[in-house]
């Protein structure tokens, strides 16, 4: 930043100033006395870099690629190549201390201010870096990780392709990648509770003296006689949560066999069909889609045990895509005399994309999150020997009843109890949403229109079928509507029509 007026990271062992103005409870657990550390970094303050994150000046990117001609009829081809994403940047999490809001007073039914003079206390000016450490003490915080690298993904693949007769190839491959250093698809609370400390169990939310009482430099804590003694016991007790951003360290590996049986558009068909059998893990918790919502982490300070089937794996995915050129018109089988019929119904060409996709793992959660209720997630408990999906395609159910919209059995999982985290996986391979379906229709026709004028004319159709696509459904156990299905993320049946001269 051109002034240097950006936070580049998060200072854990500095001694805040709050700590010869207030002392803490001792460590219920070590009979320890407890110091007030950390809070932000400001660039380039008490030798602080100017720049946010780690990422290394050069990133070594290798690729090569080999094709080796069997004979003329077998081709195996591989490769392999080393890729890396640029750096995430995110302006609001960096300007902590140097942006303010100032909250318009106003009463609803007799006006306090004017309009010649809304902020008759004057504006509330960004305090820069002047308060140092002390930023932001009593509130949640944000910042980005001084240590962020880079990430990078390793993709290699083989194939082997035949060629059969009648134009038609035949090709089975193996594709994967490995990425390493990837970044959390969500913050990670570097104040959660640690877990140590839940098993005191009631005890945290128990209200104790506020050491920050009447302490003016601890924000709002100072207005407080009392206080959780959880937070207390948080590592930063001057602050709600720390969310570190943009941390690098996930990990993922994807898998996929890939099938393909092509046929060149010879004579009056062609087309292809694909099946892909993939697996995705990674531990990139936060991650979800219009399909499946997106979970959460339980312990922050261990993301790697989130490693697991991602909650964007699809296991299945099938493509069918043929093309017909009908048999009328001049040089067809049918309908060849040429003249105005020929004009009709001659030259058409009707081309189709069936498309088959397996849904995406659930990821659940639970309310209310009780797990220790100072920062870490909670996923409920399951129920072993339940089924967790009702009996019955959910479109056949709507069809009977538009209240027949239960797609998960909420008999399969119980609420996790207060100070647990739950046993309930990030994403359940063995619980999907709803398979995915769709099918699309082309019908074009090219007209000759004297000299070297040509014109096409093309209709399509998208979902041809007006199959909906529905989401998983609402995934938080405790809710009213955990399980029902209440959206769909496709589109209703379209039809366009277009006209296309060229000269």
């Amino acid at each position: 930043e051109k002034n240097n007026q950006i936070t580049v990271g998060w200072d854990y062992d500095a001694i805040s100033p709050l700590n010869s103005l207030v002392t803490l409870p001792v460590d219920p657990l070590t009979g320890q006395a407890r110091q007030i550390k950390g809070g932000l970094m400001y660039a380039g303050v008490n030798g602080a870099p100017t720049h946010q994150g780690n990422a290394p000046p050069a990133k070594f990117s290798p690729r090569g690629g080999i094709a080796w001609a069997i004979d003329e009829k077998n081709v195996v081809r591989g490769g392999y190549g080393i890729f890396w994403a640029p750096q995430y940047f995110s302006v609001g999490a960096s300007q902590t201390g140097y942006d303010s809001t100032t909250t318009l007073q106003q009463n609803t039914l007799v006006p306090i201010t004017t309009i010649d003079n809304p902020f008759p206390n004057g504006l509330d000016k960004p305090t820069g870096n002047s308060r140092g450490l002390l930023t932001a003490v009593g509130n949640n915080v944000s910042f980005v990780d001084q240590n962020a690298g880079a990430a990078s993904v390793q993709q290699y693949a083989v194939d082997y392709q035949r060629d059969l007769p009648g134009n038609v190839a035949l090709s089975i491959g193996y594709m994967g990648s490995r990425g390493t250093d990837l970044v959390y698809s969500s913050s990670l609370n570097i104040n959660q509770l640690p877990v140590e400390y839940m098993a005191l169990g009631n005890a945290l939310v128990q209200l104790v003296p506020n050491p920050f009482f009447g302490v003016a430099a601890a924000g709002p804590f100072a207005s407080r006689a009392t206080i959780e003694r959880g937070q207390l016991l948080r590592p930063f007790p001057q602050f709600l949560n720390v969310s570190m951003l943009q941390t690098t360290g996930a990990r993922s590996v994807y898998h996929a066999m890939i099938l393909q049986v092509n046929k060149r558009t010879t004579g009056w068909w062609g087309g292809r069909f694909n099946y892909t059998w993939s697996r995705l893990k990674d531990n990139q918790f936060g991650q979800g889609n219009y399909y499946s919502t997106s979970g959460t982490a339980l312990d922050n300070y261990h993301p790697d045990a989130e490693y697991g089937i991602s909650g964007l794996d699809m296991t299945h995915k099938i493509v069918i895509a043929p093309i017909l050129r009908l048999p009328f018109g001049e040089g067809k089988r049918f309908l060849n005399k040429g003249g105005v019929l020929d004009a009709i119904v001659g030259g058409w060409t009707v081309s189709a994309v069936g498309l088959l996709e397996s849904g995406f793992p659930i990821q659940m959660t639970q309310t209310p999150n009780n797990s220790g209720l100072f920062g870490s997630g909670q996923r409920p408990n399951k129920v072993p020997g339940v089924d967790p999906l009702l009996p019955g395609g959910i479109i056949g159910r709507l069809d009977k009843s538009i209240s027949d919209n239960q797609y998960l059995n909420p008999a399969a999982w119980s609420l996790a109890p207060a100070y647990t985290f739950g046993n309930a996986p990030r994403s359940d391979p063995n619980v999907r949403t709803p398979w995915r379906n769709n099918l699309d229709l082309s019908l074009s026709k090219d007209f000759r229109t004297g000299g070297d004028t040509r014109a096409s004319l093309r209709m399509e159709v998208f979902n041809v079928t007006n199959t909906p696509k529905f989401a998983g459904g609402t995934t938080t156990l405790g809710s009213a509507a955990f399980g029902q299905i209440r959206t769909q993320g496709g589109y209703m049946r379209m039809t366009q029509i277009t006209l296309r001269f060229t000269f």
